[in-house]
């Protein structure tokens, strides 16, 4: 896969994706992303694509769950863009639970933004406050996003979590 990843995208909206004609053997220099819609498609494509984290941002404010959900993974690769670290920050309070975890998995992408993953900033305490999310799955994910973040703050609240189980 190319710098700007070229592995293709299939929204399995309305589908059933077991039996879809071969698309592993036609695309077979990747594996294939499945998204469940075809809005979620196009969010996961542009993320590939340089400076386009104000656009993805706008799309975590969208009705549906899988939008959010793909806005927030796909910001990832954009952390030193202006407004996505608190856009995420937000997005990790997400009603949904799809919406948390993509968002927290994204605060521990690459590069990280200058000033971030301190002990004091805002990153840093979405994270830690996942740590204790009522879903399980949001606690895992902030545990294994805090292997990034070197601050003592995230070390902490991962210790914490380990402990109570």
């Amino acid at each position: 896969m190319g710098p700007n990843g070229n592995a293709p995208v299939v929204s399995t909206e309305g589908e059933n994706f077991q039996n879809q004609y071969g698309f592993a053997a036609t695309f077979s220099y990747g594996q294939l992303a499945l998204v469940p819609s075809e809005a979620a498609g196009v969010l996961t494509i542009l993320g590939r694509r340089p400076n386009s984290g104000e656009t993805l941002v706008k799309h975590l404010k969208d009705k549906a769950a899988d939008v959010r959900a793909a806005a927030a993974k796909s910001l990832t690769q954009h952390l030193v863009e202006t407004g996505v670290i608190k856009a995420l920050a937000a997005a990790a309070e997400d009603g949904e639970v799809s919406v948390r975890v993509a968002a927290v998995a994204a605060l521990g992408g690459m590069p990280p933004a200058p000033g971030t993953r301190q002990d004091d900033s805002i990153d840093t305490a979405a994270v830690v406050t996942a740590m204790a999310d009522a879903d399980a799955t949001v606690r895992m994910t902030a545990a294994q996003t805090a292997q990034n973040f070197p601050c003592d703050r995230a070390r902490l609240g991962a210790d914490q979590i380990a402990r109570r189980h």
